[in-house]
């Protein structure tokens, strides 16, 4: 589990890598454009998203990976690969902060005052905060940029919200308004919001109740219940590691449910593969926590510390 977790980690540096790269030369790296930026002349490359194309989805995702950095400490045992893992924290928010995404700087930055709070894992919390402090300060120049779209949002000055804030109430309300009793029942699909409202909903939560309908909203009530009663059981097994991927988990789903609040999480792929991701990693582990104790007492199994692995040829197909 923990060569798992190391190779998605480090699938996200090299995509954290390619959103720093496109936004340096947007021209060079013209495969990776949205199609809407050739209308505006590669100017949407003013925003980071490299391969994610999308700088909303690249945020998601290196948020999200970020917050996964934390159970990847706690399953490595040399001092070495704990310090790499570091590392990629650091280069997964660079990334983030190329993209220059509210959404997903919210979606990191709340979630680690909340574990530096209130969560288990208070100073690796504040070690992550500590090192996003230092990487906005080493890249000063392109932290002023997200600092100032952050501004854009709402400016404390003159306690007024921005126009894209604004829009964005108005489209919520309009969606709301436009959506018939059938709509809320059975849903009236992403195209047909798009048509009757002109626009996106850019808010996974007004899309499920007013695009997608009643099924699909009970349907995700009764998944959330359950990852998190997935997620809480993994505080019971005696392993450190499993108890640190269970937190892990539940965070990474309340730094999703941040980011889907004001942005479209569920059409875009690379927002829904984060929720698969996350739900593979938990089913895994809360598998292995079932096992725990049973291969430990008949001595079929040893937990292998340095690949996070039950070492053993009778272990789980889990593997």
């Amino acid at each position: 589990m923990a060569n798992h977790l190391v190779m998605l980690i480090v699938a996200g540096v090299i995509g954290a890598f390619l959103i720093v790269l496109q936004y340096h030369f947007p021209y060079q790296l013209e495969v990776f454009a949205h199609p809407k930026a050739y209308a505006r002349g590669l100017q949407y490359a003013a925003r980071g998203a490299g391969a994610f194309m999308n700088p909303n989805n690249a945020a998601c995702v290196m948020a999200c990976l970020a917050l996964l950095t934390l159970p990847a400490v706690r399953l490595q045992s040399s001092f070495l690969m704990k310090a790499a893992v570091w590392m990629s924290t650091a280069v997964l928010v660079l990334g983030l902060i190329y993209t220059r995404s509210r959404s997903g700087f919210l979606a990191l930055s709340l979630p680690l005052l909340g574990m530096a709070i209130v969560g288990r894992d208070k100073i690796a919390s504040w070690s992550i905060l500590l090192l996003g402090l230092i990487v906005l300060i080493l890249f000063s120049g392109y932290s002023q940029l997200m600092i100032e779209r952050m501004q854009e949002a709402y400016n404390p000055e003159s306690g007024e919200w921005g126009y894209n804030v604004l829009g964005r109430f108005r489209t919520w309300s309009e969606y709301f308004k436009t959506a018939t009793l059938r709509d809320y029942i059975f849903g009236q699909g992403p195209m047909g919001g798009i048509e009757k409202n002109r626009m996106e909903p850019h808010s996974a939560f007004v899309a499920l109740i007013t695009v997608y309908g009643l099924g699909s909203v009970l349907w995700a009530v009764l998944a959330v219940y359950h990852f998190f009663k997935r997620s809480l059981a993994l505080r019971k097994a005696s392993l450190p590691a499993l108890a640190a991927i269970g937190r892990g988990c539940i965070w990474l789903l309340v730094a999703w449910g941040i980011y889907a609040n004001t942005a479209n999480a569920l059409t875009p792929s690379y927002a829904r593969y984060m929720l698969f991701l996350a739900v593979v990693l938990l089913d895994r582990a809360y598998f292995l926590s079932q096992y725990e104790y049973d291969l430990g007492v008949q001595g079929e199994a040893m937990w292998d510390e340095g690949n996070g692995l039950w070492s053993t040829q009778n272990a789980p197909a889990v593997f």
